[in-house]
């Protein structure tokens, strides 16, 4: 082997171990920046991840604040509307009752609510108030049951209010308090203020 073939196989060997080590080299970068690409992509995808879970709070979080404030409209609305319907059909109680004063049922309510008082007194002396609106039924019922009838100075809408001292005892069947208790529970069972 002459010297021109020891330079070219050398040259050879130098050309071919360059061009292997720069391939190493060249894969070396191309592993690490495809590395570097993944590391990228996976926290980018952890970012975009983060930022949907924190925009889906905040979408979740606004509806929810919008849901809370259409509730409470609603149930102001609807408190409004029940409060104007109980006022209707208070007021038309309160003109069924007028013209249930008027009926011979009335007195036969007044005199089963006076009875019921004097069974309840017992021995015991009982004072009953009737309604100013009553009056005309005064004396018949003096009458009927003695001076332990009273004209009331205030009017209770209709019935009766009893005192029975002895037993330190009021009761209360004026259509007034039955329609304040009423009031109160918002239930309209008013059938016994008919009945004594």
């Amino acid at each position: 082997m002459n010297l021109e073939d020891k330079l070219a196989h050398f040259s050879k060997f130098c050309i071919t171990d360059a061009r292997s080590k720069a391939d190493k080299i060249i894969a070396d970068y191309q592993d690490a920046l495809d590395k570097a690409f993944e590391e990228y992509k996976h926290d980018e995808n952890r970012r975009a991840a983060m930022q949907l879970n924190i925009e889906a709070e905040k979408i979740k979080r606004e509806g929810n604040r919008r849901i809370s404030i259409e509730q409470t409209a609603l149930k102001k609305q609807i408190g409004t509307e029940h409060e104007k319907l109980k006022e209707a059909v208070f007021c038309e109680l309160t003109q069924r009752l007028d013209e249930f004063m008027k009926t011979p049922a009335y007195n036969k309510l007044i005199e089963a609510q006076i009875q019921a008082v004097l069974d309840f007194a017992d021995s015991d002396t009982a004072e009953i108030y009737i309604d100013p609106k009553d009056e005309a039924m005064l004396d018949g019922l003096v009458q009927k049951y003695g001076n332990i009838l009273r004209l009331s100075k205030d009017s209770f809408m209709g019935g009766t209010k009893a005192v029975i001292a002895a037993k330190n005892i009021l009761i209360d069947n004026s259509f007034a308090k039955k329609l304040d208790d009423a009031r109160e529970s918002s239930k309209l069972e008013l059938g016994g203020a008919f009945n004594g």
